[in-house]
Parts: structure tokens; sequence; C-alpha cells
């Protein structure tokens, strides 16, 4: 059962590597301090692959690591510089001796040691078709997978150092190896775009050799002091050569130039091989919901969420990209997902939230204000106000209202809206509006004439036109002390403050105990000469005064002993009554008179009420004299 699971979890694994890779580069790997490392060709970007202790023969192929842990050899994917999944071992590999990925990473080559011997077998990488294809009586060691269907090894003679020879066989081949180099050669890589062979040649000094693929041509690359000796890989795009020497991994080019240390500390062997490359930086997306307002506001809860991926390399850490719902309003809180991927490109995303979920204040201000009754008698205007502190206003409809109409119960609205979408509404009602003034008409007086100290009450017919109704009037006339006409007026008001014009009305207030008025005389008028005689007074506090009165012209004759009322204050008296006229009855009559200077004057209405005969003005006495006594 343990050997399948491993099987299973190396199939996996190698289902992940082997699918073809897209946006790949060189990479080399290396052990040091018993771990897994890798960097790039130049160097840089130098990374830990494991946490073990005890990792040797670090291998690199077409998006795999490899490596032997313990007596096996381990297998893992790798996405830039990072494991994509954890090691996992490949069966039927235990003391294993070393080992070499296939190019494609599908297989391996490997060395077993068994009965004083070591033979060279082929594997595929999840651990089937176990296959020998070199198990002569001879030492085999260094194994390479070359790109060219080869492999290539060293072997020598058990006992005799001084065999060292590369040989080639095919990955099929079976015990027939064909010799490439001579004796004291080690280390064999075939790469370049000429796909020509390096290889450690150890006599008599160690330097590195570089030949074509049947062992002609060969040179030694110049200025390489190769040291103690140790692996080597051979660029497969560019003729360039890695080397181990002693504890340093170097580069050089093949003609001997730009010569480099990448590294130290190495524990052994360097490997070049292929690996993906990431160079898109992750996707990220982000998702804001709630209840959404207008112009990129909203209006309640609001919930961001973040989809972090990357389909290359995959995400190696990630911050500030979990859901976050935001309760509280602000002008504009800026949230940000920041993701980096295994190949170390780093992208980083903000979204703004403004949240604004109060309503503006909407508000309105009537002017005029109503009356004391809760009326006006002008248009009213209303003026809307609408504040929002915080996403600001959007509008307002209307910002001013007028009333003209006359009517109760009339109202005026208006709404506003901020810059979110939130809306206010608000109504001033029961406007009453009356611009109609009242009618006034039939003003009467009680009594009239009226006796001093007597309240009097006036009377009218009054109407109201414009709806708002009629206020209380006041008629009710203080009692006058003095005697004399006294022009009394009345309006009419509405409640909402409108006034009828004055209507006025002259009452003849009087004394019984003023005195008596008499006079007689001549006087000039427009039309001729007039003659008069009278005299009038209240005779035992009566009501109405009693006497007679005479007056003629030339044309005209006037007679009266039924007065109505007489008024007497300082030096003038006026009294009223109804007389004949010509002896034709039914005509009215008004005397002033006036003691010192003395003067008279008469004006005769007929019954219709039009004004028949005047001495206007006042004419002064020709001869004869007026008389008042108090």
């Amino acid at each position: 059962m343990r050997t399948l699971l491993l099987a299973a979890l190396a199939t996996f694994s190698l289902h992940a590597l082997t699918e073809p890779l897209t946006g790949t580069k060189g990479a080399l790997a290396f052990t040091r301090n018993g771990e897994a490392w890798i960097m790039n060709t130049d160097g840089s970007s130098q990374t830990q692959l494991t946490q073990r202790g005890d990792v040797r023969q670090t291998r690199v192929a077409n998006g795999v690591v490899a490596f032997i842990g313990g007596n096996r050899i381990y297998a893992a994917p790798i996405a830039g510089f990072t494991l994509a999944a954890p090691p996992t071992p490949v069966p039927n590999t235990d003391g294993v001796l070393e080992f070499d990925l296939a190019p494609d990473a599908s297989k391996a080559v490997l060395t077993y040691f068994a009965n004083s011997n070591t033979t060279l077998f082929t594997i595929n990488l999840d651990g089937s078709a176990l296959t020998p294809i070199n198990s002569a009586g001879l030492h085999q060691f260094s194994g390479n997978w070359a790109s060219n269907g080869l492999i290539y090894f060293g072997q020598s003679s058990i006992g005799n150092a001084f065999s060292q020879t590369v040989y080639s066989i095919p990955e099929n081949g079976v015990n027939n190896p064909t010799v490439v180099t001579g004796y004291f050669s080690q280390f064999p890589a075939l790469g370049g775009p000429s796909n020509r062979i390096a290889f450690l040649m150890n006599f008599p000094v160690k330097t590195l050799r570089v030949v074509n693929q049947d062992g002609t041509g060969a040179f030694d690359v110049p200025g390489v002091d190769a040291g103690d000796g140790g692996t080597i890989a051979y660029d497969l795009e560019q003729e360039v050569i890695y080397y181990r020497r002693f504890t340093e991994i170097h580069r050089v080019n093949a003609d001997g130039s730009n010569h480099q240390l990448l590294t130290q500390g190495v524990w052994d062997g360097v490997d070049y091989g292929r690996v993906p490359f990431d160079n898109s930086a992750p996707v990220i997306t982000s998702s804001v919901t709630g209840l959404p307002g207008q112009n990129n506001w909203f209006r309640g809860d609001v919930t961001v969420t973040w989809t972090v991926a990357d389909a290359e390399s995959g995400i190696s850490s990630s911050s500030g990209c979990a859901p976050q719902t935001i309760t509280a309003e602000t002008p504009g809180v800026t949230l940000t997902c920041s993701a980096t991927n295994n190949a170390g490109l780093t992208t980083t995303r903000s979204v703004t939230v403004k949240l604004d979920r109060t309503a503006p204040v909407l508000s309105a201000v009537q002017s005029p204000l109503p009356n004391a009754n809760g009326w006006n008698n002008t248009n009213v205007t209303v003026n809307f106000a609408c504040l929002d502190a915080l996403s600001g206003l959007a509008s307002l409809a209307p910002s001013v209202a007028v009333l003209t109409a006359e009517g109760a119960g009339q109202s005026a609205a208006a709404s506003c809206t901020d810059q979110a979408g939130n809306t206010a509404t608000t109504a001033i009602t029961g406007i009453n509006i009356d611009k109609t003034a009242p009618t006034l008409t039939n003003l009467t007086a009680t009594p009239n004439p009226a006796r001093v100290n007597t309240a009097i009450t006036l009377a009218a017919t009054m109407a109201d036109q414009g709806g708002s109704g009629l206020a209380p009037a006041n008629t009710a006339v203080a009692p006058f002390a003095t005697a004399g006409i006294y022009n009394l007026c009345l309006q009419a008001r509405d409640l909402a403050g409108n006034t009828s014009p004055n209507t006025c009305i002259d009452v003849p207030v009087y004394d019984p105990a003023a005195g008596y008025l008499k006079g007689g005389g001549k006087i000039q008028t427009p039309a001729g000469r007039g003659q008069f005689e009278f005299e009038s007074e209240y005779r035992n506090g009566a009501a109405v005064p009693t006497g007679q009165l005479e007056y003629q012209t030339d044309t005209l004759k006037f007679k009266s002993k039924q007065f109505s009322w007489m008024v007497i204050t300082g030096n003038q008296g006026i009294f009223t009554g109804q007389g004949t006229l010509n002896d034709a009855p039914g005509y009215r009559f008004e005397i002033t008179a006036v003691d010192g200077p003395d003067r008279f004057r008469i004006r005769i209405w007929n019954s219709a009420g039009s004004l028949v005969y005047d001495t206007a003005p006042l004419a002064a006495l020709l001869e004869g004299n007026v008389e008042i006594r108090h």
C-alpha cells in the first residue's frame, strides 16, 4: 500500500510537471548545506527550495526539480523559483547513487551499486520501467541525459582510476556504449547551439575541454582553473559553460570570455534546466456590492470582495484581500488588495467606497407669515433650502414657490436629492390667502341725533368677498360729552386683514341744556336778497327742539315749525327740520347761524334728497342779528 501511494503522488506531480511549458527560462540548480537551491544563470535570485538537511545532487529540467534525499530520488513541480507542490519520492529509487533528469523530465538515468559494480538504469519518473542500459563489469558514474536522445556518462575499470572515459549510449540501448573522449575525463554535458560536449579533463591538469559530439575538434576553454573538479552544465541555448570549482560555481563562455563567479558555499554540482517563468503579474478583480446610489456613491452597507488569480505560477502571498463590509458613512475609504505570485510579480488594486445613507435636510420658510387668524392677504412666497453635509446637494426643486391664488388650505412642496441619491421632501400646508377687501354699505347710527353722554351704535351691511370671513366690527361709539356734529366712520375687516374703505356718517350730538338760538335779518345771496327770522330751543329737557322759521326772497318762501335737532357749539348753532316751500310740504332744511360776526346760511332739499336751494357760503347779515344764549 505504501508503494502504491507513493506512485500515485509521483504520477500526480509528474502530470503537472510534464505539461508543455509556456514561458520558460534557463535556471541553475545546486546543493548547499544539505538543501536544494535554484538561481538565475547570472547568479541572481538564489532561492532555497527544501528544508531537509540531507539533499544531494539537485537537478532541474522542464519545470521539475529533483534531488536525492536520504537514499532515494524526490521530485517536485516548480513555478518560478517556488515549489508548486511538496517533493514526493520516486518509487523504486531506494539506494540510488547518482541520477540525471531527461530533458522533458519524464524520466531519469541513475546508477545503482550491486555485486561490487555499478549499473546504469533508466526509469520513468513515476517509478515504473526501471531498465538497465549498461551493466558491464565496470564503474558507471555521472550520467547526463542530453537533448540529442543520448545519455553521456563516465565509465572506468574498477581499480583503475586512469581508465576514466566518457561514453554515450541511446536511452534504449543496452550494453553498447560509444567512446567519446580519452582517459581522465568525466562529468560530460551536451549543450549550446552547436550541441558540443563539455567535460572535465583531469590530466595533466584539470581543465574544461570542449569536443564535438563525435569527439573531434577538442579544445580547452582558455583561462579556466577547474580546481578539484566538479559537475559541469552546458547552457542549451548559448555557448556558456557552468562548472563547480571547490565550493564555487563559475560560468564562462566557451571561448574563455566573460568568466564570472556566480556563488560560493556549494556542496555539490551544478545543473542547467528550464523552469516555468511567469511574466504576468497576478490578476486581481474586485466586486463591490451594496445599495447603489448615484455618482459612484452607495446608500447602504457595502461589501467588497476580491478575486485573486495567477494561472501561471500561482499566488505566494496576498494582503488586504479578505472581504470587508463598510457600514459607517464615509466620503471615501480606499481598500487595497495586493498579491504576489510565485514568480515574485506583484499586483495591487484599490477601490474607493463612498457611503452616504442619510437623506439631506430640507427646510421651508413662508414669507410673509400668516396673521393671528392664520390668513395672508398678499401673495405667499415659500423658500426652500436643502443641506447635505456628506455627499453634497445634487438637486432641489423648486427652490422658491409663489402662491398667488386666493383660497384656504393651500400648500407648497419641494424635494431635494443629494449626490448619493438620498431624497428628502417637505411641504408647508394650510396656507390661506384672501386678497379681496370686504364691502360695507348702508351705514346707520343709533340714536341719530344723539343726546350728549349717550352711547351710539353704528350698523351696516358688510360682506366678505375673499373667503377668509369677516372679523368682528367695532360698532360701539363712546358717548360724547360735548355737543357737535360728529363724523363717525366704519370699516369692514376680514380675517386676512383686508379692509373696506371708510364709510362715514354725520351724527349730531345735542345738549338739551345748551340754551336757545334765534335771529332775524337780511342777507345778500347769489340769487338775490333774502330775509329770515327764526328761533329754536330745547324746552324742559325735550329731545326735539321747538321754534319757528321763516325765510323768503322775491321768488321763494319757506316756513317750518317742525324741527329735528339743534346743536350749539361756541358761537355757532345748527338746527334742522321739515317745512313747506312756497306752501308745498315735504322739504327738509338746515340752518347754520353764527353769533359774532353774525352770519346766516340755509339749505333746502326736496323729498328725493336733492338740494334745491343754498345760500352758501355763510352770508354776512345786511341788517338784523343772530343771538345764541347758553
